[in-house]
């Protein structure tokens, strides 16, 4: 796979050591934690990005006190399916 940024596997190796942080977080029940390093690791998942990361981005309340083990669960499969994806295709590389 052709890229136009040569230094894509510093990239690629940053988001697997974010998803390895995600899970890490999760893990001790930090779930909004969790659900905004998956993102950060995948950069796909628009539905965590702003709520986790704003605290203002809900009606009241703290950002963490929205999310649920279950959530986060889902955030870090996403990233792992992203990133799977791309280790897919940089194989040849």
């Amino acid at each position: 796979m052709a890229t136009a940024n040569p230094r894509w596997k510093d990239w690629l190796k940053q988001a697997e050591n974010e998803l390895l942080w995600a899970r890490d977080t999760a893990g001790r029940e930090q779930h909004a934690l969790g659900c905004f390093l998956s993102q950060q690791a995948a950069q796909r998942l628009d539905q965590y990005y702003i709520t986790t990361r704003y605290p203002d981005s809900h009606f009241s309340g703290a950002a963490f006190e929205y999310f649920t083990a279950a959530q986060a669960a889902e955030a870090i499969q996403f990233a792992e399916t992203i990133l799977s994806r791309v280790r897919l295709e940089t194989a040849e590389s």
